[in-house]
């Protein structure tokens, strides 16, 4: 949702001209031909302007590397949308406050499905926003690894059957939360059952955001799955000599980082 609301913002401050954004210059965007050796890299001399296109006169770009062309807004909501501009942010406004998808339909005065369609794929850019802002996250900045109560869903826990699938989305649900504490910055986030599989992907998830440096301090809820978690993922790896005798060899043992609080 953090990143969400961001994009809107990026959205919502954006100036428009003639319908097309506003861009006075091509180091934000990148080749998306995903052979081409410049795939994916922003702030290169390779991206050239070729020419206008449609009615809102959106650029026509083009790599010199592998002379593909591409739209400027190739990777945005705006992508192969037949609305306005002014309607696609209003539509991401309404639902970034809480409106629900008939009520932003109403309001917009557009098909409940259309916003249902500029949701989601305004959810898989806001993701991909979150992926590159956290990954270029300054390595030294503590983290705390902290987990809020979720909602029950449809039946009490009590009334759950571990064996029935269908149990599986109800009952007790959590959200598992990574977040930095100094900056309110949230790394990641897995909603599901209080397991031992959620804790070890979300510190995980965390670690490879991280680059597997661990930060100075890490403070849980004292769950106790999360300091296997914590030292499989941060700790350093010692694995025991071979002793050549007859048996089962011991495995490998992880030790904490000597800077971990």
């Amino acid at each position: 949702m953090l990143s969400f609301c961001y994009l809107v913002n990026l959205l919502r401050f954006q100036e428009f001209r003639f319908g097309a954004i506003v861009m006075d210059d091509l180091k934000n965007f990148f080749c998306w031909n995903k052979k081409c050796p410049k795939y994916g890299i922003r702030g290169g001399e390779n991206v050239r302007v070729r020419t206008t296109y449609g009615t809102k006169n959106t650029r026509l770009l083009y790599c010199t590397h592998c002379k593909k062309t591409f739209s400027e807004r190739r990777g945005t909501v705006f992508f192969n949308s037949s609305l306005p501009d002014e309607t696609i942010v209003s539509i991401h406004e309404h639902v970034a406050e809480g409106n629900g998808m008939r009520k932003t339909s109403r309001l917009t005065n557009v098909h409940h499905q259309t916003v249902i369609r500029h949701t989601r794929l305004a959810g898989e850019h806001a993701e991909q926003l979150h992926d590159e802002l956290v990954a270029f996250s300054p390595e030294d900045r503590g983290g705390s690894v902290r987990r809020k109560v979720g909602l029950r869903q449809k039946k009490k826990q009590k009334n759950c059957d571990e064996n029935n699938p269908a149990d599986a989305c109800c009952g007790d649900n959590w959200d598992h939360v990574a977040l930095d504490a100094e900056h309110k910055l949230v790394l990641d986030v897995i909603n599901g059952k209080r397991t031992v599989k959620n804790t070890k992907q979300l510190v995980e998830n965390t670690a490879r955001r991280l680059n597997y440096k661990p930060p100075r301090l890490i403070t849980t809820d004292e769950y106790p799955p999360y300091k296997q978690a914590i030292l499989e993922s941060f700790g350093i790896k010692r694995t025991p000599k071979r002793t050549f005798i007859r048996g089962r060899p011991r495995k490998p043992r992880y030790r904490p980082p000597l800077d971990l609080v």
